[in-house]
């Protein structure tokens, strides 16, 4: 097909706007269409494509059907800041629904580089792109989805999010593939759902386990000590989880435990001392006590050496049994709340599991080859979810999560699996891609299929790697002076004094803005009923008041303190009210009656932030306790500081 000279310049411009890109150096390779045929009608809108494979059109009637999608999205989406399609077809739909500035990003998913080299020397698009407003996507593109749906502006509209095929054409012919990226791309949304917190029960109980933990944290060895000592202490590392498949490699791990060095989770644990295996680190992430009963068993000092790696967050029954039975520890960092407190010795291990936690500090400690076995990340084909000996059952989560089905090991077939392994496994393959100073070995031997990890029988990964290692030196740790013990704990005490102050001015403030949006909303609510214009005044201060709220809490680096806890309360509010922000009102009435929604719903919210601060404020108050206990040890000269900082004089809290 020959082009004009206007249509070669707009195609110009849309080459310019994506350069760099793989459509880029798709559209080069193009000389001429053989997949599609332009038709053209009297109208200049009238543009049909025709499929040179099977002879369809995309379109019925090109001029219909573009003015019954503008008039349907212009009327019930017009308010969307997002929308996602199945099909380019010849674009013009999408052009007129970007002149509308309320849209944000209009994400549209095209198999076709001819189709789209076609369309793009008819219609410009090129600020359109150069914005990033229109973001054309292929269905395997995943990786671009899970960066796009994690931004705040995006992942916050997500519970408006639904995929559209253009026009008949694409529900017939790649409806298959709609259904399977909608799946995809639903997962996605679920997976950034559990990644930004949606609980601030959860969030509060990680806060308390924190605070009541900084005194055992403090007086232990830290992060630093710990890649002091122990960087390049050996070449391999089996890092140890506890799917079905573990049991039937415990015992080659035993028979070369002196020449590696085994990082496992705390649930594999018990199971490796029961059968004589000693772990040199042991990790435990959640913040249950349910968890922390791992460690509750007495091995008689044969895991004296062995070195329990907890999270910040951690049960507090877990440093309660580890000092019953005198283990040593070191915790890592977790929470936001450890970034106000600026503990800088102590590390951040990276992931969403123990698992993914042992990966990376067998990295940070510069191990060349990462093991795994245990790792299944699936069911059995017995339907065990653990491994047999595994405290609360082999079968424990086996009818716990609807299953589903993902590649098994090995690349044949498929094994059953559950949403929960499945986002672990994303995280890990996305640990392992960016880990490029070791190599790491998949040798479970069993359930799913690890991307990026290299498949290798467990008995040949010892015999190249380990078995003709010498035996294994780990050098012992120290935790700090005892002076620097006292200046740590007094300086974490003097912030979380200062925290309690902060919480007790936002819990003010916030009755305030409460205060004043009631008197405003009632004052409206109490009038005749009045057209949305006479309203409008009110509204607006309602939601300038609501906007300075939201604005406070944005501000993570000076209300790190407060932001853990609201945060989950933030984010399904928003994704709950992007509902209500998306409602297109037809007259006066619905008009009114959105903003009375809108305002309702925010002061329920304001309440419940109020709550959640004041609950902040007593968790910290209780969590003095352990760090008083510790202070009050160290002698008369702390005790008379610690008096200071309870004066509430800001010049006191010196330490803050």
């Amino acid at each position: 097909m020959n082009f004009s000279d206007s249509q070669k310049k707009i195609f110009k411009k849309n080459l310019a706007a994506i350069k760099g890109s793989e459509l880029e150096k798709k559209f080069k390779l193009i000389k001429k269409p053989k997949e599609f045929a332009l038709h053209f009608g009297a109208d200049s809108l009238d543009i049909n494509i025709q499929s040179l494979k099977n002879k369809e059109f995309i379109y019925e009637n090109p001029l219909q059907e573009l003015t019954d999608k503008v008039a349907l999205y212009q009327n019930k989406y017009i308010l969307y800041p997002m929308l996602f399609f199945y099909g380019f077809g010849n674009g013009l739909l999408y052009k007129v629904l970007l002149q509308n500035e309320q849209l944000k990003f209009l994400v549209v998913f095209e198999e076709s580089a001819e189709l789209l080299w076609l369309v793009f020397h008819l219609v410009d698009f090129h600020k359109e792109l150069k914005d990033g407003r229109l973001l054309l996507v292929k269905k395997d593109s995943m990786d671009f989805f899970e960066l796009f749906l994690r931004q705040k502006s995006v992942y916050c509209y997500s519970k408006t999010y639904f995929l559209e095929p253009l026009c008949l054409y694409y529900e017939k012919h790649f409806g298959d593939e709609m259904i399977e990226l909608n799946k995809a791309l639903t997962q996605i949304i679920f997976h950034a759902s559990l990644e930004n917190g949606n609980s601030s029960i959860d969030a509060l109980q990680g806060i308390e386990n924190c605070a009541l933990n900084f005194a055992a944290q403090l007086t232990h060895p830290d992060g630093v000590e710990l890649v002091s000592k122990r960087a390049g202490a050996g070449q391999s590392a089996v890092c140890v989880a506890t799917g079905p498949s573990l049991s039937k490699q415990l015992p080659l791990l035993k028979a070369v435990q002196n020449r590696v060095a085994i990082f496992c989770a705390d649930s594999a644990y018990p199971i490796l001392m029961r059968n004589d295996i000693v772990p040199d680190y042991v990790f435990m992430l959640e913040r249950t006590d349910f968890t922390a009963e791992f460690f509750n068993h007495d091995f008689k000092g044969r895991d004296k050496d062995t070195l329990f790696m907890l999270c910040d967050l951690v049960h507090p029954n877990a440093v309660k049994y580890l000092e019953k039975y005198k283990r040593k520890f070191i915790m890592f960092k977790r929470s936001l709340y450890q970034t106000y407190i600026n503990l800088t010795r102590y590390f951040v291990l990276g992931g969403l599991s123990v698992s993914h936690n042992a990966l990376d500090l067998a990295a940070k400690l510069s191990y060349k080859n990462i093991i795994l076995i245990g790792q299944d990340l699936a069911y059995a084909k017995d339907g065990a979810s653990h491994a047999k000996s595994y405290q609360h059952d082999e079968f424990y989560e086996s009818d716990m999560y609807e299953k589903e089905e993902t590649t098994a090991y090995g690349g044949k077939g498929v094994v059953q699996t559950h949403f929960m392994w499945l986002f672990f496994k994303k995280a890990m393959e996305q640990i392992i891609k960016v880990k490029t100073h070791c190599k790491v070995y998949n040798c479970t031997e069993g359930g799913a299929q690890i991307e990026n990890a290299k498949e290798m029988p467990f008995k040949k990964a010892i015999e190249k790697f380990i078995q003709n290692e010498p035996l294994k030196s780990l050098a012992p740790l120290e935790a700090r002076p005892k002076a620097k013990q006292d200046e740590a704990l007094l300086g974490v005490y003097a912030k979380l004094k200062k925290q309690i102050i902060k919480c007790e001015d936002f819990i003010q403030g916030y009755n305030d803005d409460l205060k004043a949006i009631q008197s405003t909303f009632e004052a409206v609510a109490s009038m005749e009923a009045q057209s949305y214009e006479e309203n409008k005044p009110y509204f607006e201060e309602c939601d300038r008041i609501i906007d300075k709220v939201k604005k406070q809490i944005e501000e993570k680096k000076t209300n790190i303190y407060i932001y853990e806890v609201l945060e989950p309360i933030v984010n399904q509010f928003e994704m709950a009210m992007s509902q209500i922000y998306t409602y297109n009102p037809q007259n006066e009435q619905e008009k009114n009656a959105k903003m009375f929604v809108w305002i309702e719903k925010h002061l329920e919210w304001l309440k419940q932030l109020i709550i959640q601060i004041s609950n902040q404020k007593m968790v910290l108050e209780n969590s003095l306790n352990p760090l008083q206990d510790a202070l009050k040890k160290a002698g008369k000269d702390i005790e008379a500081k610690m008096k200071m900082i309870d004066t509430k004089d800001k010049k006191c809290l010196m330490f803050a």
